[in-house]
């Protein structure tokens, strides 16, 4: 409590200040606790309201999420089941095939084993009918041996009947008197061993020789250039065949399988 002198000073100065005033009261310091109170609730309900917020948000989030992922769970599964069913179509499809292709097989099959069977009895027929054939010509036979006639004779073969049939003759040409007369002559003009078609004459031997002739098939003049009377007037050639002296020509002697044929040069006759 102020004392009487501060309370008439006091009274003194509100009238000097303002005149007809009342005095001052005695101030009482006033509470400052509920403001603070009011002010703490305030963010207290601040702060809850946010986090209700947050809360709510994450709720929501949350929420979206879930159903991202359930959709995409259904499409998942959409797809898993589309893909069974065409697998399964597949597999049908693929069963529809080869049941057809197995069916075409044996149909195939009971095809060809038609056509073997029938190609069996085709040839069990030609089978049957050469046997029956075959008996016939058997009898025809007994019946003919039986009646005193001759069996046919086999065909040669067309080979055989064509070939034609050869005569090996040996040949040899003596020119030792002309040597004996000049001695640039040769002795000999050679032997050989010929195989000649069947027909072939003295004179076709000697052409077969190889050596050079001058003449013809009635008369020989010249063997190899040694030529009559060369070696004197009553020089020349002559032939024999298996050591005797023809009376044919050379173009008219036929040759015959293993005939010898000696053609011999003469100085004077008698001395071949």
């Amino acid at each position: 409590m102020p004392s009487s002198n501060e309370a008439q000073q006091l009274e003194t100065t509100d009238e000097r200040i303002a005149p007809g005033a009342p005095a001052c009261e005695e101030h009482t310091p006033a509470r400052v606790g509920a403001p603070v109170i009011a002010g703490i609730a305030l963010a207290v309900v601040l702060v809850l309201a946010c986090v209700g917020g947050a809360v709510f948000a994450s709720g929501s989030a949350f929420q979206a999420s879930q159903g991202q992922e359930d959709a995409t769970a259904q499409q998942q599964s959409s797809g898993a089941a589309e893909a069974g069913q065409n697998q399964a179509a597949s597999q049908e499809s693929a069963s529809q095939q080869g049941e057809g292709g197995q069916q075409e097989a044996t149909q195939e099959a009971s095809a060809e084993g038609e056509n073997a069977e029938a190609q069996t009895q085709g040839q069990e027929a030609a089978s049957d009918a050469a046997g029956a054939s075959s008996q016939s010509a058997g009898s025809s036979e007994s019946a003919a041996a039986l009646s005193g006639g001759a069996a046919p004779a086999s065909q040669e073969p067309a080979a055989q009947q064509q070939a034609a049939a050869t005569v090996t003759v040996t040949l040899t040409i003596d020119s030792s008197n002309a040597h004996a007369y000049n001695s640039d002559y040769p002795s000999s003009m050679g032997s050989k061993t010929l195989t000649l078609e069947e027909g072939a004459t003295v004179w076709d031997a000697l052409n077969a020789m190889g050596v050079s002739v001058r003449g013809s098939s009635t008369y020989v003049r010249a063997i190899n250039g040694l030529s009559e009377f060369d070696c004197g007037n009553s020089s020349g050639w002559m032939y024999k065949v298996n050591g005797s002296f023809p009376t044919k020509t050379c173009g008219n002697y036929v040759l015959s399988d293993g005939d010898s044929v000696l053609w011999a040069y003469t100085c004077t006759m008698g001395d071949v």
